[in-house]
């Protein structure tokens, strides 16, 4: 009777090791989510926070805009020779790789990265560690922002 109680089926055990990189990072946080005072960026920066979104935002812009540009080209160039074709496919992903580092401003956004990281696996990518690294900040500092 208790190997019956102690047999994990595979979707709590797959649930638990999706679970557990989340709630690791959220130990270092306070009872209230936030993390400790002396690690608040948006308190420690000289800016004010609606610069630092403002500057956000245009990032976002600008790396959207060359992300869209890059797409389109890449797209008009499939019938190419394979070099031409080549360069143009670098010059997409590493618009792709730019575009998922530079923060997010909103949800919108973020949820735009995600469906792009999927979509594009962006987890073979060269650099596309750094590319996910981003997006957790993004989610964290979004949650907050809600919280």
């Amino acid at each position: 009777m208790a190997g019956a109680d102690l047999n994990v089926s595979r979707r709590a055990l797959l649930g638990a090791a999706c679970l557990a990189p989340v709630l690791s990072a959220a130990a270092p946080f306070g009872h209230d989510g936030l993390a400790p005072a002396s690690t608040r960026s948006w308190e420690i920066g000289s800016a004010p926070a609606d610069q630092k979104n403002a500057r956000r935002a245009e990032r976002w812009a600008a790396a959207l805009a060359a992300f869209r540009a890059a797409e389109g080209a890449m797209r008009a160039g499939r019938s190419a020779s394979d070099a031409r074709f080549d360069r143009l496919s670098d010059r997409y992903y590493a618009a792709t790789r730019r575009l998922l580092r530079a923060p997010a401003p909103d949800i919108a956004a973020l949820a735009r990265k995600l469906e792009l990281a999927i979509d594009e696996e962006v987890f073979t990518l060269s650099g596309g560690e750094a590319c996910l690294a981003a997006m957790r900040r993004d989610a964290r500092r979004l949650a907050r922002r809600q919280g």
